[in-house]
Parts: structure tokens; C-alpha cells; sequence
């Protein structure tokens, strides 16, 4: 049998043929069984209430099955896209702002690291008018060592004790170093720069040890107050802080008699 075909004035030959079904013309598919465009974006998707009732009962049934598993699927995707967008919200509000903009606190011995920002939510608060206000960046004296320039650094190692000559304020200057960076060196960076005797080596790192210490002491804003007290107004603010996207106040705090 010739397995060629004339469509207009093109022959094509069959490669393979698949058969669904066998059947009298009075069985095939219905018209509207035509495969449909699902749509996926927020415009509905019509294929979660499809129905299939025209197919056979065993395909209807695995049809229906995989369809509540998709729908349940798309359900769960959806929670977790609305999970994720309030996440992104919540990591929002505490990730705005610049390093300038963290205080940290002495509170009688406990160490306490805030942002600048939750600190003036309170607009007429001692805090906000202390750490709100634009001065409160004001220009030190003796800046940090955060903010010191390549000249700083080799001044400052020009005049560690022990170590002779200024071959070590040499090779920070020559590498461009800076306070935020001088501060990060190990052992193994300075002897990439060329400083290999052990014995400077050992000072250095012992001066840059000295130097992270009094950096901290310099960022750090004592506070003589209880420390109980102090820490419930700070996660009071925080929480104020969290409740700023939603509109809301947070619940009072709980403050034990003693400190009330």
C-alpha cells in the first residue's frame, strides 16, 4: 500500500502514526475537548475546574488525581511566594541604612548593638534627641581607626615600640592600607607584604591586637542604668520597628515588680 500522501500540491510520506482510540465516528472526542491555553499568570487558570468527563473511566480517574495534586501544589507555592514576600519585608526594615547608623551600648557590663534608626522612633524621647540628631555624626577629634587614612596607618606603625626603622609603616603605605583594613591583617597578610622577620611579625600583630581593642572602647557609648531596663525599652523599639509595616503597636512589655 502506497504510504504517501497529496496535500494540495505537496506529497508527504508517514513516518509514524499513533493511534488513541478505535472506534465509529459517533465515539470520537467531542469538539470542545480542543486542548485550551492555560493561563499563569494572575488571570485565573481555568485548568484547576476542569472537568473530564468525556474520557473513559480509568483515564478520568488518573486525570482528576494528577489534577487535585497540581492544585494542591499550586496552592503550597503560593503560601510559600506570600511567606517569602513578607520575609523580604521583615529583612527590609532591618537591612536599610549604612555600618554609620549601628550605636553600640555598654549597659553596666552587657554589650548592646542597635540601630540608629529604631532609636528615634520615638521622636521626643532622651534617646531619639540624643542618637537622631543630625550632630550625632559630628566629626571627632581623633577619628577612629575605622576611618584612618593610608597616612594614619603608617604613622601609627611608625611608632610601635620594638620595631626598627619604619620598614613596617613602609609596606602598609606601600599596599594603600587603610584603618577598616589594618585592623583585619593576620600574620600571613603582613608576610605578603614583605615583613618576614618572626620577630616583627610577633610585635605587629601584637599592636594590631592592642589597636582592635581600643577601636571597640572608641565605638562604644557607656550607659550607667540598669541593664534589665535598658534592654526592655531597646526590644520594645525593635518590636515597634517590626510593626511599622503592617501599621500595628506591639503589646506593652512585661516588667518585673522590682524594676517598675
Amino acid at each position: 500500500q502506497d504510504d504517501y500522501f497529496i496535500i494540495g500540491t505537496s506529497t508527504f510520506r508517514v513516518a509514524e502514526i499513533e493511534v488513541f482510540r478505535f472506534g465509529t465516528a459517533g465515539n470520537f472526542l467531542p469538539q470542545q475537548n480542543k486542548k485550551q491555553s492555560v493561563a499563569l499568570g494572575d488571570g485565573g487558570e481555568e485548568w484547576t475546574t476542569n472537568t473530564h468527563d468525556e474520557f473513559p473511566a480509568d483515564i478520568k480517574t488518573a486525570l482528576d488525581k494528577k489534577q487535585t495534586i497540581l492544585v494542591d501544589i499550586k496552592d503550597k507555592l503560593q503560601q510559600q511566594a506570600l511567606a517569602l514576600e513578607r520575609e523580604t519585608q521583615f529583612m527590609g526594615a532591618f537591612m536599610k541604612g549604612e555600618n554609620e547608623d549601628i550605636v553600640e551600648f555598654n549597659v553596666s557590663g552587657e554589650r548592646l548593638t542597635v540601630k540608629r534608626t529604631t532609636l528615634g522612633l520615638c521622636k521626643d524621647s532622651v534617646l531619639a534627641k540624643q542618637f537622631n540628631d543630625p550632630l550625632w555624626k559630628r566629626e571627632k577629634v581623633c577619628p577612629s581607626v575605622k576611618h584612618w587614612d593610608c597616612e594614619q596607618v603608617q604613622k601609627w606603625a611608625s611608632e610601635i615600640k620594638v620595631v626598627p626603622g619604619g620598614e613596617v609603616g613602609v609596606r602598609l603605605r606601600q599596599n594603600d592600607i587603610v584603618g577598616s583594613e589594618l585592623l583585619h591583617l593576620g600574620r600571613e597578610d603582613l608576610r605578603e607584604m614583605g615583613i618576614t622577620r618572626p620577630g616583627t611579625l610577633a610585635t605587629v600583630v601584637g599592636a594590631i591586637g592592642e589597636l582592635k581593642k581600643s577601636a571597640r572602647e572608641d565605638d562604644v557609648t557607656f550607659i550607667g542604668q540598669s541593664a534589665y531596663c535598658f534592654v526592655k525599652m531597646i526590644d520594645q523599639l525593635r518590636l515597634c520597628a517590626m510593626c511599622q509595616a503592617d501599621g500595628g503597636l506591639p503589646p506593652p512589655p512585661e516588667v518585673r515588680d522590682l524594676d517598675k
